[in-house]
């Protein structure tokens, strides 16, 4: 049921907020004034069309293994992948539009083709597959190990065995994980070097924030931080021990060199592999 008004003239109207909103939507309506409730509304039924809005999903960009061309095979069989894709297209006489739709779309078919998808990592990697065998039959020897003494024993070796692969399994993946940050480090592909970084565990320190005056008495009075603080910055910008620094006299006339070619280029090699979508 909706709400119906009487205006300045008597006539019945719908709610102003039906009006403005879904006025086209409503297709037949009737009031019922004689209806005997205690209010000062009349009772409406109608008939109301509505057209429900389609939700467009977010395109989602392609994540190809773009690492994979750092091989030469996979490398030299992309491009030769992407050169039969340009002699295909220079044959054709379409729309600039409809070139670049092709051309597009034999990007990816050649991405998807030659390079793949990249793959999720686990969360804990440094497991190796013996390890998780070992850790398989420890559980499976669990539950038995409350009803023998035999079982026991042998669990709690298998149990030792696993705390020891594991510490084994993680510093070696923790030499593998220095050993590709130099390697990334001394290629200057800071997106893979801080991609790698994250992967280590982050342990946040808790934050200290007591005062202490010269003698090594807590402040816990405001204006008497604020005092400490201003202490502290005299002090620190304070350069009674050394030299002023020289003065360097620039002369506007001089400009600086123009760039050059080589430097771009030097620039662009730089770039991570990860802006080609």
């Amino acid at each position: 049921m909706l709400d119906c008004y009487e205006n300045v003239k008597g006539k019945t109207t719908l709610a102003p907020t039906l009006l403005e909103r879904w006025k086209t939507n409503v297709k037949n309506c009737r009031t019922f004034p004689g209806a005997d409730i205690d209010s000062d509304h009349n009772l409406l039924y109608a008939d109301v069309k509505l057209c429900l809005k389609i939700l467009k999903k977010a395109r989602t960009l392609a994540n190809y293994d773009i690492q994979s061309l750092q091989d030469e095979s996979i490398k030299e069989k992309y491009q030769v992948e992407i050169s039969n894709t340009f002699q295909a297209l220079s044959n054709t006489e379409n729309t600039p539009e409809e070139l670049w739709c092709d051309f597009k779309d034999n990007i990816h078919k050649a991405a998807n083709k030659v390079l793949g998808k990249r793959k999720r990592k686990a969360k804990k990697p440094w497991i190796c597959e013996e390890t998780l065998q070992v850790i398989d039959a420890k559980r499976q020897l669990r539950p038995q190990s409350q009803h023998s003494t035999e079982i026991n024993i042998e669990y709690k070796k298998l149990k030792k065995d696993v705390e020891k692969r594991v510490r084994e399994d993680k510093e070696l993946w923790l030499e593998q994980e220095c050993s590709r940050l130099e390697q990334y480090n001394a290629m200057h592909n800071s997106r893979e070097f801080l991609k790698a970084a994250k992967t280590f565990d982050r342990k946040t320190a808790t934050r200290n924030s007591n005062i202490k005056d010269k003698d090594g008495k807590l402040l816990t009075q405001s204006a008497e931080i604020k005092g400490r603080w201003r202490e502290f910055a005299e002090e620190l910008y304070e350069n009674t021990d050394h030299d002023p620094p020289p003065i360097i006299e620039v002369n506007p006339s001089i400009r600086e060199p123009s760039i050059l070619l080589e430097e771009i280029e030097q620039a662009i090699s730089k770039l991570g592999n990860n802006n080609l979508e």
